[in-house]
């Protein structure tokens, strides 16, 4: 089992530094979290653009086991505010949040807006994912629902996840495509087939499937290529490089920067209803002529 291990200076170690307790696979440490200090804080205040109210989330460094959930990381109160503005206006039914680790933040702005919502997570994060949303729905004004729920990736487990929760309107799926360039090929190919499969089971005929991360290497490109063999797409309106605009969620630039959001749908969706606009025609001002003369 992968596990964190202490520098060997030891000395100069201290609980919660993400710097001096590098993860093995995401040795960048607190580069990618939401609050790169020197000592991560246990838990922290997450404002989210358009949520009348912070959400008090959890962090945690461990120095046995995959603390990697146990952290906000930058992406996730991104995807929450696009959620916010954008999904809870015009989508409602179930929503589920893939990899949603200890804070469940998107999840929980989800069930905000009106989802019924499922965070998910391998079953070892369901205890603190639960007592994070006992906190956030503490707070009022939720439309919807949400709980925490154990989902391994991979079709089979998706497939059981439907059949017992139904499929879902809104899939989210935020910093979960992850690779860097010295990940193991296999490896990483593996991974993504699994989000691809599972993301392919859970989404409903005319569901979407928001993936947000942070490009790190051209390892992560298996994963738009898989899409195809489970019946997926990339919708129309993020076929571009940069993807879906982020500039209009109320962060400042150095809080979006870098990061990509793809909307993903089924290839068997049907296309999106045309938009009618009225034609607005002048027409020459000319004096009339009198009948009667």
């Amino acid at each position: 089992m992968l596990v964190a291990q202490p520098t060997p200076d030891a000395a100069h170690w201290r609980p919660h530094c993400t710097q001096l307790v590098p993860h093995p696979l995401f040795p960048h440490g607190a580069k990618h979290f939401l609050h790169p200090c020197e000592h991560l804080r246990p838990g922290v205040d997450v404002i989210i653009p358009g949520l009348p109210f912070p959400l008090r989330a959890p962090q945690s460094q461990t120095n046995s086991g995959d603390p990697t959930g146990r952290a906000v990381w930058r992406g996730a109160s991104v995807m929450a505010a696009r959620i916010l503005k954008h999904e809870g206006r015009s989508r409602s039914g179930v929503a589920i949040e893939l990899g949603c680790g200890a804070a469940a933040i998107p999840a929980t702005c989800a069930a905000f807006c009106g989802f019924e919502t499922y965070a998910t997570d391998v079953p070892s994060m369901v205890s603190a994912s639960s007592k994070a949303l006992e906190a956030h729905l503490a707070n009022p004004g939720f439309a919807g629902s949400v709980r925490a729920v154990s989902l391994s990736w991979g079709r089979a487990n998706a497939q059981a996840f439907a059949r017992v929760h139904g499929r879902a309107d809104l899939v989210i799926a935020s910093e979960c495509l992850y690779a860097l360039k010295a990940t193991d090929l296999s490896v990483a190919a593996a991974t993504m087939e699994a989000l691809a499969s599972t993301i392919a089971e859970l989404l409903s005929t005319n569901g979407v499937c928001l993936v947000l991360y942070n490009p790190r290497s051209d390892v992560e490109a298996y994963f738009w290529d898989a899409l195809p063999r489970f019946n997926l797409r990339r919708r129309a309106d993020s076929l571009t490089s940069s993807g879906i605009a982020l500039d209009d969620l109320g962060f400042a630039p150095r809080r979006v920067d870098g990061l990509k959001l793809y909307a993903v749908e089924r290839a068997d969706a049907a296309p999106p209803s045309p938009i009618f606009r009225p034609i607005l025609v002048s027409l020459p001002t000319m004096a009339a002529e009198d009948v009667l003369d």
